[in-house]
């Protein structure tokens, strides 16, 4: 039986049409209001200028930083706080994980990868999301650091993709391994 869309946005946010903000030259989340999104077949804006989605694209931009991101995305999607799954902030200029993301429990899915996130410390900003299960960092500078994988996956235990690969078993084996080796040399 096919899967009915209102099924697949709730469970499944990253094949839902997100608002789609990508590649439009955006520096701070207050051009979000003066900008209108790509055009969206699914994705309609409703009467009160808001849109019925579970997922956004802010791609391809120049974001250096997050501040008010919440107060964007309450002012672009339906019920955001509980509404928002999935936020695609790949390729920007980012440099710190803003705390506001712990005010949207049911995000699932986050790409952060192709960013200028250089401390782990960042990361641990997001153990609060109990429901992500997919989450990328490659190509920030955080990905050179030793033990990078395992480190991310100790402190967001729920993954269950990472830098679009599967977790597996053999990763929590290994974090185990070398958290024994580091406490009794």
């Amino acid at each position: 039986m096919r899967e009915s869309r209102l099924s697949m946005i709730t469970n499944r946010p990253e094949t839902s049409d997100p608002v789609d903000f990508s590649f439009l030259f955006l520096s701070n989340m207050k051009d979000l209001q003066e900008v209108q999104p790509r055009e969206s077949v699914h994705v309609k804006k409703r009467s009160d200028g808001k849109y019925n989605t579970a997922s956004i694209r802010l791609s391809n931009n120049i974001f250096v930083e997050l501040t008010g991101f919440s107060t964007a995305m309450e002012f672009i999607i339906n019920n955001a706080f509980n509404a928002l799954q999935s936020v695609d902030l790949s390729f920007n200029e980012i440099h710190k994980i803003d705390a506001s993301f712990e005010q949207f429990p049911n995000i699932r899915s986050l790409y952060l990868h192709g960013n200028q996130i250089n401390s782990l410390n960042e990361v641990k900003k997001l153990r609060s999301l109990t429901k992500l299960k997919r989450l990328t960092l490659h190509g920030n500078p955080i990905d050179n650091l030793p033990n990078y994988r395992l480190f991310i996956l100790y402190i967001l235990p729920t993954l269950q993709t990472f830098d679009f690969s599967g977790v597996s078993g053999d990763d929590h084996l290994l974090y185990c391994q070398m958290l024994n080796t580091t406490r009794n040399p």
